[in-house]
Order: structure tokens, then sequence, then C-alpha cells
């Protein structure tokens, strides 16, 4: 079997699900992963056997940069407020309805959110090679364009939050028009389903393994040192933007108004919110490499995702994979699920619940370790490559022969 992940190069969880499903599934199958540069700041692809990237021209890069078009805008108003009033789903299968917003969206999607001139035209020039294509987000350009010109070869991985995009025409008609949709959790799931509805294609829920580094002291040792790390921290990796970190640094500073203790925060990821961390106990790491991040979060009290925006969460299945239990924002329903299904980490809903999550951490060793090994069980029974390799095969098979009928 041949296949093509397509997607982009930007420093995000959603680029190393990728590279990493790809990582695995080349042990097995012929794997290609077609990359739009989208950023500077590249994701690393190293481990990739054959990687084919697409720059975008001058032009193509002022186009992204726009925001939605005013006429977006009153759509996604107007398809939130039916979906609280209850009347989405039922107006959606009205489809003359939404004539004229898809029209003027797909207008808007071809002139300001094209594809590469180069990724389009190696498509048309090698498209009979490969038996599937897989695609990540059902917001993404990429998926648009794709499920548009070749939906019989597409698997989706939508990657649904609970979040404005949602609401737009495109993000619909792209879960509507996949003949195979791969979700990362129930809670997914559920949430793609309240919103968009049962979706004509096969529907699987797979998920994503993670990687975990050997111990390597060495580094450990010597990178705690230069920042100045102490013995007992949360720790929070990812992008730091509103939407991910959400209340954490409020939280957090209020907390330690309250407690004088040695607890600190440490966050290690690209900053977007730079007036955000002005406290003596919160340490800014910036963006780490693989082997220090292992690091930091096997010697964590606790990992810390304060994001509301998840479909999967890679760094609590990382957590959860080396017994570290986790801290998470329980108003996300897919990390409150693997809380609640795995008994490896405890969920808060406002500052109360935080304070009390972090001092039972703090304060109990014993049941940190027992939380812990609770995370790991549900880590491999739930998230194993092997289970998730095996499901990929059967899906991209089940496409294969499709096409070939």
């Amino acid at each position: 079997m041949k296949i093509a992940f397509i997607h982009n190069t930007a420093r995000t969880g959603a680029t190393m699900h990728a590279v990493m499903l790809a990582k695995r599934l080349q042990e097995s199958m012929d794997v290609s992963f077609l990359a739009q540069e989208l950023s500077a700041e590249r994701s690393n692809l190293t481990g990739l056997e054959k990687v084919v990237l697409f720059a975008n021209s001058p032009k193509a890069e002022r186009r992204y940069r726009l925001k939605w078009p005013c006429y977006v805008s009153v759509v996604v108003r107007i398809r939130y407020l039916l979906y609280r009033l209850g009347l989405l789903r039922l107006l959606d299968r009205m489809d003359w309805i939404w004539i004229m917003p898809r029209w003027l969206e797909r207008r808007w999607y071809k002139w300001r959110m094209p594809l590469p001139e180069g990724l389009e035209k190696y498509l048309l020039e090698h498209d009979k090679e490969y038996d599937a294509y897989i695609v990540l987000g059902n917001t993404s350009s990429i998926s648009y364009h794709l499920l548009e010109n070749y939906s019989n070869k597409v698997i989706l991985i939508p990657l649904v939050h609970f979040e404005r995009p949602q609401f737009v025409m495109s993000a619909h008609e792209v879960i509507c028009r996949a003949l195979f949709v791969a979700y990362n959790t129930f809670a997914e799931k559920m949430v793609a389903e309240k919103i968009h509805g049962n979706t004509n294609g096969k529907v699987m829920v797979i998920g994503c393994g993670i990687e975990s580094l050997s111990p390597n002291d060495e580094v450990w040792l010597a990178f705690k040192q230069k920042k100045n790390i102490g013995n007992e921290y949360l720790l929070y990796v990812g992008r730091v933007t509103s939407k991910k970190t959400g209340e954490m640094f409020s939280f957090f500073k209020h907390y330690k108004s309250k407690y004088n203790n040695r607890l600190q925060l440490l966050i290690a990821g690209d900053n977007y919110l730079r007036g955000e961390m002005m406290d003596q106990d919160i340490v800014y790491l910036g963006f780490v490499d693989d082997v220090v991040k292992s690091e930091l979060i096997r010697h964590a009290v606790a990992v810390v995702n304060p994001s509301f925006v998840e479909s999967l969460s890679l760094i609590v299945l990382e957590a959860m994979a080396v017994s570290v239990p986790v801290l998470v924002n329980g108003k996300c329903d897919v990390l409150k699920q693997h809380c609640e299904r795995s008994g490896g980490g405890i969920y808060y809903l406002n500052y109360a619940s935080f304070e009390k999550g972090v001092n039972l951490l703090i304060s109990s060793p014993a049941m940190r370790k027992e939380m812990g090994e609770k995370g790991q069980v549900y880590e491999r029974e739930m998230y194993s490559w092997d289970v998730i390799v095996q499901k990929w095969e059967e899906i991209i098979r089940e496409v294969g022969n499709r096409n070939k009928l």
C-alpha cells in the first residue's frame, strides 16, 4: 500500500501527531509526507523516509495572513446561535438554506486559502500512485481542497474542538464529505456529532500513540542547574496562547499568594503571551528539544493541560506513559474523559478545584504514584502503537480496495 500524509510544517501538536503516525506506518507500507511550508518554525521531520516540501508563493503567503471576511464571520455567528437553540442540525438537512453562504465561502477558500501550486501539480501528476491520503483537521484548507478533489481517497483525522472555526460552513462540509473519519477519542466524536450531526462516511475512533525516550540523568541535571529548577514543579508544554493556557496563570498566581511553598510552574513552548508570565515562580523555558521535554515530564509533580480546545492531548498521554499524573481543565470533555477513564489525573472546573487538586498532588507522593500507575495502564491499553497501527492498516486497506473496484 502507498499512502501520503498531506499536512504543513508548522510546529504544532497536529504536525507532531502526523509525523509520529507517519513514522509508525512507514514500517509496514510506503509512506510519503507531503508538507506545506506555512511557518519558519518547522516541526521536526527527522525519521520520515520520504518528505516533499512545497513552499507558498509570496502572493499566497500574504493571503494566509488575512482574517475571515465579514460574510464568513456573520455566518459563523448565525450557525453558532442556531446551535445554541438546538436548530443547527435540523437546518443543515435543508441544504438549500446554505447555498449562498457555501458558494461565497468556496470562492474565498480558492482565492484566499489555496493549495501551494507545487502541491497541486504534484497531486495531479502522482495521484494514481497513491491508495490513500491522510489529512488532519476539518478546519484546514488542505483538508478542504483535498476532499473537494480526491474525496474517494481521503481519510480525515478531524481534530474537532468546540470553538468558533467549527461553525464555518467549510468545517461542516469537510466532515460531511469525508468517506472515512478517524477520531482520536470518543469525547471528540461526541463533540463533532453534536455540531455536525452523523456523517455519511465510515467512522472509527483510533487515536495516536506517543514516543517515550529513555531517562537521561546527565542532560536533566545540567538543564535543571542551568535554569534554576526546583524539586517540585507543575509543567505546561505547548504553545502559550489564551486558548491553550486558559486561566492557568491567574490560578497559579492566586495559589502562590495563599501558600508559601516552593512549587514552581514551568512553561516549555513557543510564547505568544509575554505579558502573562511576570512572576518569580513561573519559569519560561522556551522551546525545548525532545530529550529535555522528556526529562521535564518525568520529574514533574504533575503535567498541566489548561486548554479547553483538545481533541486528544499528546502531552497528557506522554505524562501517563511515564507514570506522571495530570492536572487538566475539566471544561474540555476530552481531557475530563482521560481522567475519568484512567484514574491517572485530576480535573478542575474553577479556582477552588484547581487549588484542591494542586494540594492533593503535592501533599501525597503515594497518591501521585498510584495515579501515575493507573495512567500508565490506560495509555498502554488505549493508545499503544500496536493497537493503533492495526486499526490504521485496516482502514487504509479498505480505502485502497474501494478505489480498485
